[in-house]
């Protein structure tokens, strides 16, 4: 089929249909499908797209035609430096991602800290607790040489280590 061929009743009945804003899904499929096969078709609905959106320019009061002509100088130099905007964004991303990761590692780190702290309260926790076994099993070996009309507080390495001394 030629491309003035495509150029039917009916594909111009979908062209139709969506300048007025009334086509369903499927008839907007079909249309899609037909543009994109025939450059006949693309070319007629780019003009009445174009034509559809001057004329709105001129028929609503609240979009003026400055509005839209800033609307198209902006679409041309996006269009020219688009390869200057893609470097942008890619370096704001390559950054983004690069403090993302110093912030990840960052957290590692910390974690890690912590752990460590924890592991050496409780290796203390340990020794002071290997510790205080090992001085009650020795105070109760100065226990039976103490006089019984003086007791030992707990804990009390000082006079422990007195008695000690004296033996």
């Amino acid at each position: 089929m030629s491309d003035e061929a495509a150029l039917t009743p009916e594909s111009e009945a979908l062209i139709g249909g969506l300048i007025d804003g009334r086509l369903e899904p499927a008839q907007l499929t079909a249309l899609a499908g037909l543009a994109r096969s025939h450059p006949a078709i693309r070319r007629v609905l780019r003009a009445h797209l174009l034509i559809s959106e001057i004329s709105s320019q001129r028929l609503a009061p609240e979009r003026g035609g400055e509005a839209f002509l800033a609307g198209l100088i902006q679409r041309h130099h996006s269009g020219l430096d688009a390869e200057d905007f893609t470097r942008r964004v890619m370096r704001s991303i390559a950054a983004q991602r690069a403090q993302s990761l110093r912030g990840t590692v960052r957290l590692i780190l910390e974690v890690a800290s912590l752990s460590a702290a924890a592991l050496l309260m409780l290796s203390l926790l340990s020794i002071s607790s290997y510790a205080l076994v090992r001085v009650g099993a020795q105070k109760a070996t100065v226990a039976s040489t103490v006089p019984h009309d003086e007791v030992l507080r707990p804990l009390d390495l000082a006079a422990l280590l007195a008695r000690k001394d004296m033996q």
